[in-house]
């Protein structure tokens, strides 16, 4: 028969493993190369007004970006991003609102982009860009807007789904201004909001 533990040895055991600190998993190596991707729902607008005319074209579409970056600082990393939301028939509004069925509306930039990410995967980026903004139809006949200048930003959460890659969900919003091409026209303003998926492989 085995003799039970006297009652001192039991309390000094149960205040030790009260007082012992919790486990932690060892937060994720947030360092080195990373190749990322974001894919969901976008929404865009691009107007302008020029001696009280108004025109705008805007609708949902695919919000999208592809970014390589580096980062030698926990947390901390920077690189290159491409970003982009294509609307297929946007709503058009000139002198009476209509449908662009048939056209297709792209709004997109790139450039650097700085990224700051807490062990618990919160993360928040930003990409100021050229960016550039088209309108065509399917035999690519259209016009483009001339280069401008933008501003991408990000924040969400990412989790790591394996020993290389991450897996999260993000809110995205961008902001650039880009001249019409044709002498004396307008410059635009293109607001876009999207909510994305995102993965990394590091």
């Amino acid at each position: 028969m085995r003799t039970p533990l006297p009652a001192p040895v039991l309390g000094a055991l149960a205040l030790t493993l009260l007082s012992a600190p919790a486990a932690r998993a060892a937060p994720p190596d947030l360092r080195g190369f990373e190749v990322g991707a974001d894919l969901g729902v976008g929404w865009v607008r691009s107007s302008a007004s020029r001696n009280g005319f108004s025109q705008a074209v805007n609708g949902l579409g695919a919000a999208h970006a592809l970014s390589v970056s580096y980062g030698d600082r926990p947390g901390l990393m920077l690189g290159l991003e491409y970003w982009g939301t294509v609307v297929y028939g946007p709503d058009l509004e000139t002198v009476a609102p209509s449908s662009g069925s048939g056209l297709g509306f792209h709004a997109w930039g790139f450039g650097p982009r700085l990224r700051w990410m807490l062990p618990s995967g919160v993360f928040a980026a930003a990409t100021p860009s050229v960016t550039r903004v088209s309108l065509s139809d399917n035999d690519q006949a259209g016009f483009e807007w001339e280069w401008g200048l933008g501003l991408r930003l990000a924040a969400g959460k990412v989790w790591l789904a394996g020993e290389r890659w991450t897996l999260g969900v993000a809110g995205a919003g961008q902001l650039s201004f880009n001249q019409q091409a044709e002498t004396a026209s307008p410059r635009w303003r293109n607001l876009g909001l999207g909510l994305v998926m995102t993965a990394g492989w590091r």
